[in-house]
């Protein structure tokens, strides 16, 4: 008799995992039928934004944008930059160095001459935000 209980709890502590499983199922099934944000701000929205809008898997759409950041990271070290059409263009540039003050004490400061990345925005970009 005792063995028959032992079974019987068995195969109830079996069907409250099998519940639990079931129930993690149907989580993740959820969060994969969100829509694309209409502002996408993270890394995953972004990714999750070119992927329904041109019709790519999410892992083609993460790997697209990794591309892109390499190629810009890549080519903003180059003299000339590097240019997103329609978007901006990614410059190197060299700061001189120059006379600051301490706006806590007001001490003048010598600031260091230092090579700085600048981000130029395009006609496009800027007409299309801000309007003509």
């Amino acid at each position: 008799m005792a063995a028959t209980k032992k079974a019987a709890k068995k195969t109830v502590a079996k069907k409250a995992v099998a519940k639990k499983t079931v129930a993690k199922k149907t989580v993740a099934k959820k969060t994969v039928a969100k829509k694309a944000p209409k502002n996408p701000k993270t890394k995953s929205q972004i990714i999750m934004a070119i992927a329904d809008e041109v019709g790519l898997t999410k892992k083609q759409a993460a790997a697209a944008l990794e591309s892109l950041i390499n190629m810009a990271c890549n080519g903003a070290k180059s003299p000339a930059g590097f240019t997103i059409p329609g978007l901006g263009k990614l410059i190197k540039t060299k700061r001189k160095a120059r006379w600051g003050r301490n706006p806590q004490t007001g001490v003048k400061i010598k600031i260091a001459a230092k090579t700085a990345l600048k981000f130029r925005l395009a006609k496009a970009a800027k007409d299309a935000v801000l309007g003509k």
